[in-house]
């Protein structure tokens, strides 16, 4: 089967264990080959443990959640993205959350009614570190609400998000992180993190 010259780079494992390129142009079926990748996507039995027990050992911290999140940046945005390999806005908040455990649910809006609403305070001076912002449009006489972004906040103004990429950004125009948009589309804040 031809699979074009852009496949060339996909390796085989030869009989001696080193790599080798595949013949340009066709897939090559290789056991070693395919065993090698599939050991690399599986966690072993051994080393995993129950979900209730790990999380019963998890103690959730706004510095932990911050870490989390840095772990991530530069990871790419994808619609519907929930893995370390691609994320969207929500996928990213609700992963970072599970890797410190707690479960958030799945899209921004449904999100954005979980934990404590909060007044943000002028600048944003009442948020803390593991808040959550989001954005959208608020609503008014003559349209609900509508959340399409999610964010964690980290300080000064500052938060965290998968937009193109996780990435940092600013509501402070001062900084050079400043985006204009998320400021004027700012619709509220939710506490997830009870103790900080």
């Amino acid at each position: 089967m031809d699979v074009g010259a852009g496949h060339a780079a996909v390796k085989n494992v030869a009989d001696d264990g080193d790599p080798q390129p595949f013949e340009t142009g066709t897939i090559v079926e290789n056991r070693a080959c395919i065993e090698q990748r599939l050991r690399g996507m599986f966690v072993l039995a051994i080393t995993s443990m129950d979900y209730s027990a790990w999380r019963k050992k998890t103690s959730p911290s706004a510095a932990k959640i911050e870490e989390t999140a840095r772990h991530l940046v530069g990871v790419p945005y994808m619609w519907g993205g929930t893995s370390p390999k691609a994320l969207d806005c929500s996928g990213f908040t609700k992963t970072v959350f599970l890797l410190n455990g707690l479960q958030l649910n799945r899209d921004a809006r449904h999100q954005a009614h979980q934990g404590a609403e909060l007044d943000p305070g002028k600048n944003f001076a009442n948020l803390r570190k593991g808040d959550l912002l989001f954005f959208g449009r608020k609503g008014t006489a003559h349209a609900p609400e509508q959340v399409t972004h999610v964010a964690i906040y980290l300080n000064d103004r500052k938060y965290i998000h998968a937009a193109s990429m996780v990435k940092f950004n600013s509501l402070d125009p001062a900084s050079p992180l400043f985006d204009e948009k998320r400021l004027k589309s700012f619709v509220r804040a939710r506490r997830i993190l009870a103790k900080l």
